[in-house]
């Protein structure tokens, strides 16, 4: 082989090498795939964990990075086409990464709860913090059971909302303070990985979160109800952003989300006085959703999380994504492309399909019977 030729070959090469990324991404792209589906994550990670900016603009495009400090979201896997392509209800939803979901399953058996109760009741999967002598503060040790009950209930495709409360006469007084005197939580991260309280977590990669607050939610028990769904509480509730009066700001992107919720001069003055307000105080505000006596509290919050999980859970969770990313969205024109899109492809779902044609025959829609939507998909396949 002559030097011409041998320098064509390698040129060749090179173009070879150079197209076929583009070329996957672009299969991925018409597949409705994230551009990172099925890569490695090594460097990308490794750099995120030591608090070093990102090699390579890995997120999904529509995601706006508004709140500093949020993990990232690591591809969320979309079987088939277009922008709801999981909706067939037929396929356990994929709520977050399988390997995650593997995880979970083997590291936690759902008995093994030291710190939280866990229950089910229907179609809603409950978590009960069980500190009542601490009143239930965060430490990393609960953190992680809340977390690996999410992660089952998530991976679970009969439960389709989750319902959070507390055991004794507190919500969550907020971060363990004795333990972190006591020098026991020096060891911990800050932020463990599989800490549930990460506002993206919470507001993209759960279901259905509703908060049943019976008592006092103070610190991270008041911040992370600011990413949940929705907030019932008990006259007996108690609600404070009581950072300034210890010596600290506020966290989980609370500063942005707060005044976005009970507006800014209300925020302003419950983070700056750090003061304890009622359970009648934060409906005003708008904090609290339905307010109700105390033992009306658990079935009404079970009552709304029912009606919740009634609908399609792929459904659920691509207005659980629209709504977060709406929060980010730089113009109401993107926001209205973004819509007109999605809402063109929920046309096509079997969701859809189902739910007019229960209309038709007057009867309640079957989205989580899965033998029977896989007779829908299979319908609209034949055409």
């Amino acid at each position: 082989m002559g030097p011409a030729r041998r320098l064509r070959v390698a040129h060749r090469a090179r173009t070879r090498r150079r197209a076929r990324p583009r070329r996957v991404r672009a299969r991925r792209r018409d597949a409705g795939l994230p551009a990172d589906f099925g890569l490695r994550r090594g460097r990308h990670d490794r750099a995120l964990d030591r608090g070093g900016q990102q090699p390579r603009a890995r997120l999904r495009r529509s995601v706006r990075r508004g709140v500093a400090g949020l993990a990232p979201v690591t591809g969320l896997r979309r079987p088939g086409r277009g922008p709801l392509a999981e909706c067939s209800a037929f396929l356990a939803p994929a709520w977050h990464h399988a390997h995650d979901r593997r995880r979970a399953r083997k590291e936690r058996a759902v008995s093994d709860w030291e710190f939280i109760e866990v229950e089910r009741e229907g179609r809603v999967g409950i978590v009960r913090f069980n500190r009542p002598d601490r009143l239930n503060a965060m430490g990393a040790e609960i953190g992680t059971e809340i977390y690996y009950a999410f992660e089952e209930f998530n991976a679970d495709p009969d439960i389709g909302a989750i319902v959070t409360t507390g055991n004794g006469r507190a919500y969550s007084s907020g971060a363990d303070l004795s333990a972190r005197m006591s020098g026991e939580a020096e060891s911990a991260p800050r932020r463990p990985s599989m800490s549930p309280w990460v506002p993206e977590y919470l507001a993209l990669r759960c279901k259905p979160l509703i908060a049943a607050v019976n008592g006092v939610a103070v610190g991270v028990g008041i911040t992370s109800l600011l990413w949940y769904d929705s907030i019932v509480a008990s006259t007996d509730a108690r609600f404070s952003m009581r950072f300034a009066a210890i010596g600290l700001t506020p966290e989980l992107g609370s500063a942005w989300a707060l005044p976005r919720i009970v507006g800014l001069p209300n925020a302003k003055e419950m983070m700056l006085t750090g003061k304890i307000y009622n359970a009648q105080e934060a409906l005003e505000f708008g904090l609290v959703h339905r307010l109700v006596e105390p033992d009306q509290l658990m079935p009404e919050a079970i009552r709304l999380a029912e009606e919740i999980a009634a609908n399609p859970a792929s459904t659920l969770r691509t207005i659980k994504e629209m709504t977060y990313h709406e929060l980010f969205s730089p113009s109401y024109e993107t926001t209205d492309r973004r819509s007109t899109s999605t809402f063109s492809a929920a046309l096509e779902t079997p969701e859809h399909r189902e739910a007019v044609r229960a209309f038709a025959e007057k009867r309640s829609p079957r989205f989580h019977d899965r033998e029977h939507m896989r007779g829908v998909v299979k319908e609209m396949d034949q055409g």
